[in-house]
């Protein structure tokens, strides 16, 4: 059943688990939670940070890897393909030309070239990349606390 989107007034396809973002009194550093998962994201000292956790691009970087890695294990599990192990290495870089996210992709199995050439492929099309590649809309409104 399609929800309507209060903010913008379409319809959702599919939602995912809300991420909540709390900040302690006097500190960059924020906690994450997503469902029952918790992470730390911060900023390195020089920054202003305590480096206790990951800077939220890196969050970005993150979630582009582990998709690019779920993918292709996905396909070749499906496909009954040789695949012992998928590492996708992500680094966001910036440049005078824009933003540009470098991925490595190592495949260790005995796989054939085209079955290789099938499962970059296939990852390169993971649902984080399209975010990546498309952009998404934000919209940003305050809510007022309950007391």
């Amino acid at each position: 059943m399609a929800e309507i989107n209060r903010n913008v007034g379409e319809k959702i396809k599919e939602s995912f688990r809300e991420a909540v973002a709390r900040s302690a009194p006097n500190r960059i550093q924020q906690v994450v939670q997503i469902g029952p998962h918790r992470l730390i994201a911060d900023v390195p000292m020089e920054q202003g940070g305590e480096d206790a956790g990951v800077r939220p691009r890196e969050l970005v970087s993150a979630a582009l890897a582990a998709c690019i890695s779920m993918t292709v294990n996905g396909y070749a599990r499906r496909k009954e393909w040789p695949l012992t192990e998928a590492v996708v290495k992500v680094q966001l870089n910036e440049s005078d030309r824009g933003k540009l996210f470098n991925v490595e992709v190592e495949l260790t199995g005995p796989l054939s070239a085209e079955q290789k050439e099938r499962l970059l492929r296939v990852g390169s099309q993971c649902s984080v990349g399209e975010l990546v590649k498309i952009g998404v809309r934000l919209t940003l409104k305050e809510t007022v606390e309950k007391n």
